[in-house]
């Protein structure tokens, strides 16, 4: 049981001996009922249908139900979000949203990362991810003299949200990565060129670039051309 859940169960309590006399019979007996349902964390489903029909005060538990509740699973975030809507409680769902999103960056599933970020218009956390998927990049680069597939982070960022130039820099490492895949060593060789030319390239690629066009070079000795 969680320390968050254990709070949310003692705030719980003060609030069923706040009771008074005046509260109604019945939704003072549902409320103790939900509560007893509380005290087992899987039980907070059932628990949250019948705080949804206590009219005095159940809403306002069932806010801090869900806000307490510990997210282990996408399954259940999804569940708690289906009731934020429900129910208007946009500051808990844009908190679930954000605490997924940092679950998965952190477990470096960066693409799923900004599905949960952009939903919740965390534009600050969107970037910070950005930025993790372009320093994974760099050491693959440098490690393997490989380009890591970056499609899904790609089809995962709104339109919306612009970074200055890192979308597109990582749109033409997908490029460069497609052409290799594809053993066209020359396309992948301008895409590298266009990179650097056009400046979308940060410094800190500028060298593990160079050397991944050395090796396209020692693929194919034509690749990037007379012009080149």
């Amino acid at each position: 049981i969680s320390f968050k859940f254990l709070t949310y169960v003692s705030s719980t309590i003060f609030i069923l001996n706040s009771l008074t006399e005046e509260t109604d019979a019945r939704e003072k007996a549902v409320l103790e009922y939900a509560h007893e349902l509380m005290t087992h964390p899987s039980l907070w489903q059932i628990a949250a249908g019948y705080l949804a029909t206590c009219p005095t005060y159940g809403l306002a538990i069932l806010e801090e139900l869900l806000e307490r509740q510990c997210i282990d699973s996408e399954k259940k975030a999804k569940k708690m979000l289906n009731l934020c809507k429900k129910f208007g409680f946009v500051d808990v769902e844009n908190t679930i949203l954000r605490t997924v999103g940092t679950n998965k960056a952190h477990a470096e599933r960066y693409s799923c990362s900004l599905v949960w970020f952009a939903s919740a218009k965390e534009g600050r956390r969107m970037n910070e991810v950005i930025n993790k998927v372009l320093c994974r990049i760099r050491s693959t680069l440098i490690e393997k003299g490989e380009m890591e597939d970056v499609g899904l982070v790609l089809e995962n960022i709104p339109h919306v949200f612009i970074f200055s130039g890192k979308i597109a820099f990582l749109q033409k490492c997908q490029d460069i990565r497609s052409s290799v895949l594809a053993k066209d060593f020359t396309a992948a060789a301008q895409h590298v060129v266009e990179a650097l030319q056009n400046g979308v390239a940060p410094k800190l690629f500028w060298i593990p670039l160079l050397l991944l066009a050395v090796s396209f070079i020692s693929e194919n000795e034509q690749c990037l051309g007379s012009s080149s």
